[in-house]
């Protein structure tokens, strides 16, 4: 799972280039595809903060008290998405659909919501983490690894161990 760009989207980015040519369309490789939400779904339930199959009226109750910048992904309910992001914000708890396309994630807006959304990142400030599936003290321990060391690769540890470090390279 990669982070969603702090930056501009790139719709945007190519309303302001100038017009290229059409090359070929992108062949779209399904096992890629699998591969890749299969990664993220390993990932999210190592993290913590991945809930599962919760409703947003659930995902609001559990934030409603939560300090604002607190978060979770849940399932999407609609059938046409994979994950939903609920948030605590200062109006309260709000929910955005996670769109996956292209073989990448991305919050899903439209063009009104663009300019809110690209602010959004600042938001997320504190995972939710489920209480009945706290990560493991080894999960945390590799997480503040990640912190303080920019690669892994340059400690002198056991490959099982690196092994270990390599399957989240994530700092939350």
């Amino acid at each position: 799972m990669q982070p969603l760009p702090a930056g501009p989207f790139p719709e945007e980015v190519a309303e302001e280039a100038p017009a290229q040519p059409e090359s070929e369309p992108k062949v779209l490789d399904p096992e890629e595809d699998l591969l890749c939400i299969a990664k993220t779904f390993s990932y999210l339930r190592e993290s913590g903060w991945y809930w599962g199959s919760i409703t947003a009226s659930e995902a609001r109750q559990h934030l409603q008290k939560m300090p604002e910048g607190t978060f979770l992904v849940r399932d999407s309910t609609h059938p046409s998405y994979l994950f939903t992001l609920s948030v605590k914000t200062t109006r309260g708890p709000t929910n955005v659909r996670i769109e996956y396309a292209d073989s990448s994630f991305r919050l899903d807006s439209n063009c009104l919501s663009r300019p809110r959304i690209l602010a959004f990142p600042d938001v997320l400030v504190q995972p939710f983490v489920h209480r009945g599936r706290a990560p493991s003290l080894q999960h945390l321990c590799r997480l503040a690894i990640h912190r303080l060391v920019a690669d892994v690769d340059c400690l002198p540890l056991p490959r099982r161990m690196a092994d270990y470090l390599r399957q989240y390279p994530f700092q939350l």
